[in-house]
């Protein structure tokens, strides 16, 4: 008995049709695992598209869980200047927003949006802008119509008792 080792060779990779030059010069994604930010994955805007997966060879980020496939997703930028995901037909998805994409269709994404890649547990959530950062915003901005809407509350009380 003999075996013959099939070597398969790097599929090279064909873009989707729709992969355009990048609008969005600072987007990017926050790597987020249990809840700290662990990463920041900026090549996104530096070219049309980024491949993530498992094998270095065939992807630009490679992830290390093993349920990511070989070459798992694309990230990628459209004519319009919006940015898409687009699963590649791997075995255990990727999902935006915890919703598991169809293979091969792209999704656009949003400011905010959660991408999760398989079963690993890493969020990596979209940035339009990565010098904008929502958690410093939120905590420190206060509301100035909640602020107008209180002190008209108590100038009627104060008017009723006067």
């Amino acid at each position: 008995t003999f075996y013959v080792m099939a070597s398969k060779p790097s599929e090279k990779f064909a873009p989707p049709p729709w992969v355009a030059k990048p609008k969005l010069e600072n987007c990017g994604l926050k790597v987020m695992k249990e809840g700290k930010r662990i990463q920041t994955i900026t090549e996104i805007a530096q070219k049309p598209y980024v491949l993530f997966g498992r094998n270095a060879s065939m992807s630009d980020i490679k992830l290390e869980h093993p349920s990511i496939s070989r070459r798992h997703a694309l990230i990628g930028h459209g004519s319009s200047g919006n940015i898409y995901v687009m699963d590649l037909g791997s075995s255990h998805g990727t999902f935006v927003n915890s919703q598991r994409l169809k293979k091969k269709k792209r999704e656009p994404l949003r400011d905010g949006y959660t991408v999760k890649f398989g079963a690993s547990t890493r969020e990596y959530i979209v940035k339009l802008d990565l010098d904008i950062d929502d958690d410093t915003i939120t905590k420190t901005q206060p509301n100035p119509k909640k602020r107008k809407l209180e002190k008209t509350a108590n100038d009627i009380e104060s008017e009723q008792n006067g």
